[in-house]
């Protein structure tokens, strides 16, 4: 009894794993026509929850805000500015806009072999892969 006790808590403790890991997103292919760029901003602008950087719906400050970026940035390539703005890619896939200038090329201080990639996530959302 003790050993059929055992392999019934095994079994459970297996589905759950494989539920849980299904469930999560993963990379289904790279997004042609974009690339990484990052963020063009200080440390402590970084870790302040309250800063944040706006995509606005056209290539203009006046124009709606579509919501804020984080850390990566999926650029179109070659680079589409209008007005000092660059056209980037939101993570439902939407076009939004960002200012050129808070925008510089990505790479990773902990990883300089790190390359950033923008991806199709398994969930239909944007994502980003760091391939070596």
């Amino acid at each position: 009894m003790f050993l059929s006790g055992r392999a019934v808590v095994l079994s459970t403790v297996v589905l759950i794993s494989t539920q849980a890991h299904a469930q999560r997103p993963h990379v289904v292919r790279d997004l042609p026509g974009y690339t990484c760029k990052m963020l063009n901003i200080t440390v402590a602008q970084a870790m302040d929850p309250t800063f944040h950087l706006p995509y606005y719906s056209q290539p203009s400050a006046t124009s709606p805000v579509a919501g804020y970026a984080s850390a990566q940035v999926a650029v179109k390539a070659p680079v589409h500015d209008v007005n000092g703005f660059d056209e980037a890619m939101f993570p439902n896939g939407g076009t939004v806009w960002i200012q050129a200038s808070l925008l510089k090329d990505y790479h990773s201080l902990g990883d300089p072999t790190a390359k950033c990639v923008p991806v199709l996530m398994s969930n239909g959302r944007q994502g980003f892969d760091y391939p070596h």
